[in-house]
């Protein structure tokens, strides 16, 4: 069940906003600790949400934990630390750097 959406959101991660393929984009849920990369989109309603805290497309982000058993995902944008669960992680699409 859970693979088949990590599937989608891999695809949906896969394509950039101007619906061009991007070979570095991935799903921030895809992402391991230590990977740096560029937000890319932020789907859904999600972006007004997650905008004040700083997490907007053009940002830097770096992740620093991701927790065992569907847990949070612990992450830096700009001088902000933050955790974001996985339901929102999905919709969260990086150009990784590194």
């Amino acid at each position: 069940m859970t693979g088949h959406n990590d599937r989608h959101a891999s695809e949906e991660a896969s394509t950039r906003r101007d619906g061009q393929r991007e070979q570095n984009c991935k799903c921030l849920t895809e992402m391991q600790p230590g990977e740096i990369g560029t937000i890319a989109t932020i789907g859904g309603e999600l972006r007004a949400q997650l905008g004040p805290m700083g997490i907007r497309p053009g940002k830097e982000l770096f992740v620093q934990t991701v927790q065992p058993f569907g847990g949070p995902i612990t992450i830096s944008v700009g001088h902000n630390v933050t955790s974001v669960s996985r339901s929102y992680a999905r919709h969260i699409h990086i150009d990784v750097d590194r």
